[in-house]
């Protein structure tokens, strides 16, 4: 199963195209950053610290840590398009000549595509990190740095598990193209990126809390911007409590806003509803 794991990893890393789709979406946001959302943040920040070090600290810790949600949602469905390559030009065939159980090569495709969202799961973050204290002069304490790895861990489980369980119905490639096209599209707004959740009507804010693109990206706001927003707000509840609720850092369902240990137990479940399916699709996956 590793060395087929292996396999797909190399395959997948051969094929320029590929990588770079799957980071197309993190790339669109930051040019959209630079060139509108900058503005919007720096409007919400108080005004003595607009074009301050401790402003940057707020700004591009809110823009950094959506990006790095979004990779961890597109890089598997990047990677799993492997699966449906092999499947289309009959290559999952030859797998069949070792003496290995259909299961195995099948759960090898998620092996690969949990493992290379790991694998740019942190190269996003410490790139992240680089430019957040290149543009502040801050950087992340190791508490904050140590709970967004485990949810970084978590959020790789939950997306590898959703897109095979998704992929696995696919059985082309200008299908797993649209769903791609479609996924990297929407992301931005699953995750509030492009419009801050705030400014939406309740029943759509409702809606988008409901789905676990925006319980991760709340979650990693929380924990990645905690020290950020100490730093900017201090001793101004009030204010950092608006902050959130404008900016997607907390999930809120009606009026009733969810705390970060409610949001863990969610992403939590949705992993484990996931890994199921994926699990069960595994043992009965047809050719």
């Amino acid at each position: 199963m590793v060395n087929l794991a292996w396999r797909h990893m190399k395959v997948y890393f051969r094929d320029p195209w590929a990588v770079f789709f799957s980071f197309l979406s993190t790339v669109i946001i930051l040019v959209l950053f630079v060139v509108f959302l900058n503005e919007n943040q720096q409007q919400a920040l108080p005004e003595g610290l607009r074009g301050t070090n401790e402003g940057a600290y707020l700004v591009y810790s809110w823009i950094l840590s959506g990006v790095l949600l979004v990779g961890m949602v597109t890089t598997p469905l990047g990677v799993l398009g492997m699966m449906v390559s092999d499947l289309e030009s009959k290559a999952i065939h030859d797998f069949y000549v070792a003496p290995l159980k259909r299961r195995t090569v099948v759960f090898s495709y998620l092996i690969a595509a949990l493992t290379v969202t790991l694998m740019f799961g942190f190269v996003n973050l410490g790139v992240g990190l680089a430019i957040l204290y290149f543009v502040s002069g801050y950087t992340l304490p190791l508490s904050s740095l140590g709970l967004v790895v485990v949810l970084m861990i978590v959020t790789a489980f939950l997306f590898s598990s959703l897109f095979y369980y998704l992929v696995s119905f696919i059985k082309t490639n200008s299908a797993h193209g649209a769903m791609s096209t479609l996924t990297g599209t929407l992301i931005g707004f699953f995750a509030g990126i492009y419009v801050p959740v705030g400014v939406f009507g309740r029943g759509l804010n409702t809606f988008l809390g409901s789905l676990p693109f925006m319980q991760g990206a709340a979650l990693m706001r929380n924990l990645y911007m905690d020290d950020a927003i100490r730093v900017v707000f201090g001793q101004a509840l009030s204010q950092a409590d608006q902050y959130r609720r404008v900016f997607g850092l907390q999930i809120v369902w009606g009026n009733v806003g969810f705390s970060n240990t409610t949001v863990w137990l969610l992403l939590l479940a949705w992993t484990l509803v996931f890994l199921s399916l994926s699990l069960v699709k595994i043992t009965k996956f047809k050719l």
